[in-house]
């Protein structure tokens, strides 16, 4: 028999703990559950997903102006603390080439030394 009293207990843990910043796996180890069930009763409550924070066009144009002033995706990502594949999505043609790529490793490899 199902004990729905039970379920509605689980879930709620599942709700608050999701709410803090839990993963599953953490949060099935603190309530005693596999981390399926986690999944399966995120979905169920509907807090399945994170929702992706807006980034503001201001961002954007200072992502634009970094990487017009030579600075990769990943580094313009990591300067205005956003991610490195939304950067990518919104530009896909602004990639480094090879050879930027291989350019970019000896000069931090000179800074390193240099330190």
């Amino acid at each position: 028999m199902i004990d729905l009293e039970r379920i509605e207990w689980r879930r709620g843990e599942v709700r608050r703990l999701t709410r803090h910043g839990y993963s599953a796996s953490r949060i099935a180890a603190a309530i005693g559950v596999a981390e399926r069930t986690v999944v399966r009763d995120r979905v169920a409550i509907g807090v399945a997903q994170r929702r992706p924070e807006l980034i503001s066009e201001a961002v954007w144009e200072r992502v634009e102006k970094l990487m017009a002033g030579g600075c990769s995706c990943a580094e313009a990502a990591r300067t205005v603390g956003i991610s490195k594949h939304a950067v990518a999505h919104r530009f896909p043609d602004h990639k480094w080439t090879r050879a930027q790529t291989a350019e970019w490793a000896r000069f931090m490899r000179e800074v390193r030394r240099a330190s």
